[in-house]
């Protein structure tokens, strides 16, 4: 079957937009290291990634999540936030690449966590 994705520039692909509450995982290199994970702004271990997907995504009824990677990943690492999405159920999967979003303006992303202590559905922070 291969791989479909989206990329926000292909004219069916649907839009991507930080601040309808689209969930975005980051994979952020590391030098020496394994890559590095944020579901929007917020830190989450490879080993949660699939659990917290699961999740966001339950009682959603459009299950779209974005993928963005630093420049310097492999594709494999990727890949594999790719097959993760698969596993919880994702039904549609975009890649977008940092260049995109820096060129439509957008640098900050919505956290589908709730602050601790506070009843806000989400918080805004730059992205790297």
């Amino acid at each position: 079957m291969g791989l479909e994705v989206f990329s926000p520039s292909s004219p069916n692909s649907p839009r991507w937009n930080p601040q309808d509450g689209t969930v975005t995982v980051q994979v952020n290199y590391r030098p020496n290291a394994a890559p590095a994970y944020k579901i929007n702004v917020t830190d989450v271990p490879h080993a949660e990634l699939q659990s917290k997907l699961t999740e966001i995504f339950a009682h959603r009824p459009y299950r779209m999540m974005w993928v963005t990677g630093d420049d310097n990943l492999r594709f494999s690492d990727v890949a594999d936030v790719i097959d993760i999405g698969r596993a919880s159920n994702v039904n549609h999967i975009g890649l977008i690449t940092r260049g995109f979003i820096r060129q439509l303006g957008l640098h900050q992303v919505r956290s589908p966590f709730p602050k601790p202590g506070n009843n806000a559905k989400s918080t805004h922070e730059e992205l790297e």
